[in-house]
């Protein structure tokens, strides 16, 4: 099996405004718009191995109620994803599947589980799968520059430089998702 790059754009403090958000006509929105994403989460992360209901995630999240879980947050960083596609925008990936991730673990400005400063959501990384990278705005000609340097292949490095133009026209953050 091969894994790959699920690149987002995206106003990380969007995402940081939901949680615990008052409008309701929004959470009634965001519950019906990813009704069948929510229950196909839960066709691969059932109640009958421990997994919390995605319907529930997802309502505590708006609800501000999220408890720090104890065990594994893959589920919920599938349900931060939903919110992601929601508030923003995947991205191409036709040169990032399948990629080695090795060298990103080793940039300062490729975030890990990570939803922007003073974030109030209380999550830390999956036991596993995913792997997200957060890239704020302020480090993108960083992040550029290490991509160049340790991803030779210029369709890549050309793909990634997309991302960032794209992020930069709507003022986003970039996370990627790599599964």
């Amino acid at each position: 099996m091969s894994y790959g790059i699920q690149p987002y754009r995206v106003d990380l403090q969007k995402i940081r405004q939901q949680y615990g958000t008052s409008n309701e006509s929004l959470k009634e929105k965001i519950i019906a718009s990813s009704q069948s994403q929510l229950e196909d989460l839960d066709d691969d992360f059932g109640s009958d191995e421990g997994w919390i209901a995605s319907q529930t995630l997802m309502t505590d999240f708006l609800n501000g109620t999220w408890q720090k879980p104890d065990g594994n947050t893959a589920k919920h960083w599938y349900i931060i994803e939903l919110l992601i596609k929601g508030f923003g925008k995947l991205l191409s990936n036709r040169h990032w599947y399948p990629v080695n991730i090795s060298p990103m673990y080793d940039y300062s400005e490729f975030r890990m589980y990570y939803l922007g400063p003073n974030s109030p959501i209380p999550i830390s990384s999956p036991d596993d799968f995913p792997v997200v990278f957060t890239i704020e705005r302020a480090n993108f000609d960083q992040a550029m520059a290490h991509i160049q340097k340790d991803y030779p292949d210029s369709d890549q490095q050309a793909e990634f430089a997309s991302w960032i133009e794209a992020a930069r026209e709507y003022d986003q953050d970039l996370v990627l998702y790599y599964f």
